[in-house]
């Protein structure tokens, strides 16, 4: 599998050292969606006046809602006032409002306006590695192969429900679509690059590789398989997928020096 994926950050928190920064938090019409220029055209209001972009984003939430976005803008060492480039972005076509976002303090901003956060129509919450790295090691010290079990059944009900209700929604029925669905939305989650290597509808197995899996990184040099979470999801997926119970087995893993991680998804013996 050629490497070409480049990380993405997801948040709104910046921090700028050393300058002086303002944001704006702007709300512009659904409808902005199919005239071209809408985007650049409010950018423009910071070339004019010479005022460098730090960060910029926009999303929609749901079909036909308005769009939300921030613009972050280097005011260092500039005798700008605020208000007027506050009332120069309200006055472009197709924008409803537009928010002053100031810094929490100097050089760090962060859009306040933004919460919860959604991911395909649902909500999402983020943890850092620092934070699911205490949650999944402290808790196997803890209790050891119980909580094996447990991250393996909850990380079933994740598969089972993402085919349910989201992937089974947006695919169909047509089995590529949905692999290739599933690949994707496994990658854009942060789990890892995932690819599905062999499929046998018939036989209901399959074989996958990830690359980067986020759970066994955090276990390297223990010289064993580490998924459990994952597998689990696998699991749950590809139930939903082959219409019967099935097993991922994890034959290949980062955490023993293995370039990637390899699972095998068959049926159960029971």
């Amino acid at each position: 599998m050629e490497r070409i994926h480049k990380p993405y950050k997801i948040d709104s928190f910046y921090h700028f050292p050393n300058k002086d920064v303002i944001g704006f938090h702007f709300t512009l019409e659904s409808k902005a969606i199919d005239v071209p220029g809408v985007v650049v055209n409010l950018l423009t209001v910071f070339s004019v006046n010479n005022i460098s972009i730090l960060g910029f984003d926009i999303s929609q939430v749901k079909p036909q809602a308005p769009f939300e976005g921030f613009i972050y803008a280097d005011i260092t060492g500039k005798n700008i006032d605020p208000d007027k480039l506050l009332e120069e972005l309200k006055d472009k076509p197709y924008v409803i409002d537009v928010k002053l976002i100031k810094p929490l303090f100097n050089g760090v901003i962060c859009d306040t306006y933004f919460f919860p956060l959604y991911a395909l129509g649902e909500r999402a919450i983020i943890f850092i590695q620092r934070g699911y790295e205490g949650i999944i090691k402290r808790a196997r010290l803890e209790l050891g192969s119980a909580f094996n079990t447990l991250l393996y059944l909850q990380g079933f009900d994740m598969g089972l429900n993402a085919f349910q209700r989201g992937h089974r929604k947006i695919a169909g029925r047509k089995t590529e679509r949905l692999i290739k669905l599933f690949e994707e939305l496994f990658k854009q989650s942060g789990f890892g690059v995932m690819k599905v290597e062999e499929i046998d509808l018939e036989r209901k197995e399959a074989t996958i590789k990830i690359y980067d899996l986020f759970e066994c990184e955090l276990f390297k040099g223990s010289n064993k398989c580490e998924s459990h979470l994952m597998r689990g999801l696998l699991a749950g997926w590809f139930s939903q997928l082959f219409k019967t119970k099935v097993v991922a087995i994890e034959v290949k893993c980062i955490a023993k020096g293995d370039p990637y991680c390899l699972f095998k998804i068959k049926p159960t013996t029971s």
